[in-house]
């Protein structure tokens, strides 16, 4: 499972090197086809004039200035070249950090998954004991509701007899 991790995550820091670096490329050859664009016009421009060699000595300079031109914009390829390859390093190192870091989050969340399996086993296993005590609760309350009248009638009886009996208390004794 780590190795599959890591191995996406290898794969994943590679696609976004190449993309990064296919992109600084695509960037730089585009300013780089212009200047060549504009060198091979001027090199048209000194085929037309071939006819008189004055004129084509003329013509030369403008393609020798293309060319020069566009020499700092190889330069600032191969320089935008090694900034990438440096990107890409430090890309690298720190992908790997994260994959160390998200292996490292395995193991506790293994155990954490495990442990939330145990809790879910053991509330469904208290499930069947809480429904019995509901249960029990229940028929005790029914019970209660059906003494509850006869006790209201005792309690109204007691109070009949100890007033009935307090009355006898005043009465003489005979014999």
């Amino acid at each position: 499972m780590n190795m599959f991790r890591f191995s996406w995550g290898v794969t994943l820091a590679f696609t976004l090197a190449t993309l990064t670096g296919i992109l600084i490329v695509t960037s730089d050859l585009a300013e780089t086809n212009s200047v060549f664009k504009d060198g091979v016009v001027q090199a048209e421009t000194v085929n037309a004039t071939t006819d008189t060699a004055l004129g084509a000595a003329n013509e030369l300079n403008p393609a020798n200035d293309a060319i020069s031109g566009g020499i700092p914009h190889v330069a600032g390829t191969l320089a935008s070249l090694g900034r990438a390859q440096h990107t890409l390093g430090t890309l690298a190192t720190q992908l790997q950090a994260l994959a160390d870091t998200l292996g490292s989050a395995d193991k506790p969340l293994t155990g954490i998954i495990a442990a939330g399996k145990a809790s879910t086993k053991q509330a469904n296993a208290a499930e069947s004991p809480a429904e019995s005590i509901v249960g029990t609760l229940r028929r005790a309350n029914a019970r209660v509701n059906a003494l509850a009248p006869r006790l209201d009638r005792t309690v109204m009886l007691s109070k009949r007899i100890e007033s009935k009996l307090h009355i006898l208390l005043f009465l003489p004794q005979v014999g």
